[in-house]
């Protein structure tokens, strides 16, 4: 099988999207499990995985985890604040890896190149070869942003630490293309700068403020959690979990 990274023809692993020890650190019950906003009655024993990379860029991959959740999640998870003692290329590298991973599940595996911007493509392409070719200034082509959640919109606990997501996103073309990826608290922003981009639009008013557009993105993903959680969840079921809960 082709590997979905280096493009080798070898034995895949199933590779998480948003990587395992995210779900690990954010599991606050031995016993609880994941539900997908598609299908929320449905638990989950582990995250998303899928049959897409070979072992060599699952260990590439793995390099910048172990960093990322050494220096980076960990200290934040103790303090809930953003650290700022930390190799500033590892992380943008950890945070563009997420964001490849999931910019190809969407291009690929859900095959939603019909419905994204044609853009998302040269930006796959981009991303893909910026993580093969282990480049220093990422800066050209990309712009990663992490936002506190509590920075943008107001939420119930239970659905700021329980919830995980990541997604493409186009909300006009000054923006353009976006990767947002959200856990613990934390919302991590991919943007796509090409430079052959050339954006006109004379008389238009759009909004061009990110964070505001993040914000109310992020607060229409929770609403749709939460509208699901109301229609699916019946007292019943929320009973059951409880007792599952129960110490």
């Amino acid at each position: 099988m082709i590997c979905a990274l280096c493009k080798k023809d070898t034995e895949l692993r199933k590779s998480h999207l948003i990587p395992k020890f995210v779900y690990k650190r954010i599991r606050l019950h031995p016993k609880s499990r994941f539900r997908s906003i598609d299908n929320i009655k449905v638990p989950m024993q582990d995250g998303e995985k899928y049959t897409m990379l070979c072992h060599e860029c699952e260990e590439r991959f793995s390099a910048l985890e172990t960093y990322f959740a050494k220096n980076y999640l960990d200290p934040y998870l103790e303090t809930r604040k953003i650290p700022k003692d930390y190799d500033k290329k590892k992380t943008n590298d950890y945070v563009l890896s997420v964001a490849w991973r999931i910019l190809w599940d969407d291009l690929f595996r859900m095959k939603s190149k019909e419905s994204l911007n044609d853009e998302f493509i040269t930006f796959e392409s981009d991303l893909r070869d910026y993580i093969l070719n282990d480049k220093k200034d990422f800066s050209e082509h990309f712009e990663n942003k992490v936002y506190l959640i509590s920075s943008l919109v107001r939420c119930p606990k239970w659905l700021e630490e329980g919830s995980l997501f990541g997604y493409a996103y186009y909300p006009n073309p000054y923006i353009g293309c976006l990767i947002i990826v959200y856990y613990a608290g934390l919302v991590f922003v991919t943007r796509y700068n090409p430079p052959r981009r050339i954006v006109m639009c004379i008389g238009c008013r759009v909004q061009t403020n990110l964070k505001k557009i993040i914000a109310e993105e992020i607060s229409r993903q929770f609403n749709e959690i939460q509208k699901q959680e109301n229609e699916v969840m019946t007292p019943e079921l929320k009973r059951k979990i409880a007792e599952r809960y129960k110490e």
